[in-house]
């Protein structure tokens, strides 16, 4: 399409869109509420096929409806390459590698964006960083799965569902430029991969932070997938002070 002077999907959905200018509020900031979205890095530069983009999109929906603070972290990518449709956030918040600019003192948080090994996986220790010198209380980071890309990396060779996966990323890298720009999955199509819930559940409890060295001892750590499938990630050693519950969604699509 960039040949025939038509631009990329990415640079046409922000053709409508105002620069991007980065929010940095004062030291100490603290954002507080029931429940914030944050979307790190939902740029084509990481996800090239925007294989998270419809999911993202009824995700940032699904928080305006809810009047949620939405929060964009976004690193030196191009502008034109963050593919949301919508592109006015609450703020952006400059982070190179997915730290954050300020905290986030609320119940839930919402996560969106990638890679789940890497620059989410940041975020996440970043929110969990902030909470362990907070007074304690249950907290809980949902991950929306089809709004969330990984570059498979986590998955262990040995695993039954290794062979899968890599062919999965292999067709969707097919015929596409070289580099690690097109091998991206979403994390829903990882668990499709997995197939058995328990399977993807023990994938979710190796890759997901167990928060040992950040969180102090008296919290439990808890993966739910699914609304139904759940699995301890850690026991509260003494008095069990709080719950951090990693809660996997499928999609915030309605129809």
């Amino acid at each position: 399409m960039a040949a025939l002077g038509l631009g990329t999907p990415a640079a046409l959905a922000r053709a409508h869109c105002p620069p991007i200018e980065f929010t940095r509020p004062p030291e100490g900031t603290l954002l507080r509420g029931p429940a914030a979205l944050v979307v790190t890095h939902a740029t084509s530069m990481y996800d090239a096929r925007l294989a998270t983009k419809r999911g993202l999109d009824a995700l940032v929906g699904h928080a305006r409806l809810a009047r949620l603070p939405v929060i964009y972290l976004a690193d030196d990518s191009p502008p034109a390459t963050y593919f949301a449709d919508d592109c006015r956030p609450t703020a952006w918040w400059f982070s190179e590698g997915g730290e954050l600019t300020a905290g986030i003192d609320t119940d839930t948080v919402l996560l969106a964006g990638g890679h789940l090994e890497i620059c989410l996986r940041r975020t996440v220790f970043a929110l969990l960083d902030q909470w362990s010198i907070l007074p304690p209380r249950d907290r809980t980071i949902r991950l929306v799965a089809d709004a969330v890309y990984s570059n498979g990396r986590d998955v262990p060779e040995q695993a039954p569902y290794a062979a899968e996966v890599s062919r999965f990323l292999d067709v969707v890298a097919a015929g596409r430029p070289g580099g690690e720009h097109w091998r991206k999955l979403t994390l829903l199509e990882t668990l499709s991969l997995i197939r058995a819930p328990d399977a993807g559940l023990a994938w979710l409890a190796e890759t997901l932070p167990a928060g040992s060295r950040v969180l102090p001892p008296g919290w439990r750590i808890r993966v739910v997938l699914d609304g139904t499938h759940r699995a301890v990630l850690r026991e509260p050693r003494g008095r069990a002070t709080a719950t951090l519950t990693y809660d996997v969604v499928p999609s915030m699509i309605e129809n």
